[in-house]
């Protein structure tokens, strides 16, 4: 059971463009519901201006064991009329990837506090469960660094994943006086658990119940 709340809409969504995403989210849910065991889960859509990454319509945020949080670039009406299917695509993903997400925060029992490394082994188990769901396609997004860089950048993710104050949003959008690329936590996530599922032969799956440090033990 789930429920879709517009939130901050100010008459920015036409009934049509509600519409279309609501068909979206119950086709979304309804593949995806059983496989996480998510019994029932609010879903919140809020126009945004600035939290939408580089070349997305959507972006997913879990608040808590049973709601997610999808903001919708502010200018998702012309990209309906210019490309539907990309746009239905792409929520899709999000939607996937936050729904497996609140999913595995209510299992191991994460709060939206949950720290840099933990952020980013998520987000690299919602990656690959993403890819399952569409037939093992990978979104470039989540292999577009070099081994010699994510081995570096891991260095650096594993410093500051000590400090608690630890600014999640450059490994998002990057940082130049960090030498970050944008998009860095999706990659680093997706690589880190890639080589642990390899190691153990398992899907996306197990990552419901795993957490973050007994896949960051394996990377070399």
């Amino acid at each position: 059971m789930y429920e879709t709340h517009f939130l901050k809409d100010d008459g920015r969504l036409s009934a049509e463009t509600k519409a279309h995403i609501e068909t979206v989210v119950g086709e979304g849910y309804g593949k995806v519901h059983t496989t996480l065991n998510l019994i029932d889960c609010n879903i919140f859509f809020i126009i945004s201006e600035k939290r939408i990454l580089p070349g997305e319509c959507f972006q997913e945020s879990p608040c808590d064991h049973d709601s997610l949080y999808m903001f919708i670039d502010c200018g998702i009406e012309k990209r309906l009329e210019d490309n539907q299917q990309y746009v239905t695509d792409n929520l899709i993903d999000h939607l996937f990837g936050g729904l497996y997400a609140t999913a595995r925060a209510k299992n191991i029992g994460l709060t939206a506090e949950c720290g840099l490394i933990e952020e980013i082994i998520s987000e690299g188990f919602s990656g690959h469960f993403i890819a399952e769901q569409n037939g093992g396609q990978v979104k470039p997004y989540y292999t577009n660094l070099q081994k010699n860089e994510i081995a570096s950048l891991w260095r650096h993710v594993i410093d500051e994943g000590a400090v608690n104050n630890t600014d999640i949003e450059k490994w998002y959008w990057g940082s130049d006086k960090e030498k970050i690329p944008p998009l860095a936590a999706l990659s680093l996530g997706y690589a880190a658990v890639n080589s642990y599922l390899r190691q153990i032969k398992r899907d996306s799956g197990v990552g419901l119940t795993t957490p973050a440090g007994r896949v960051v033990a394996t990377i070399r």
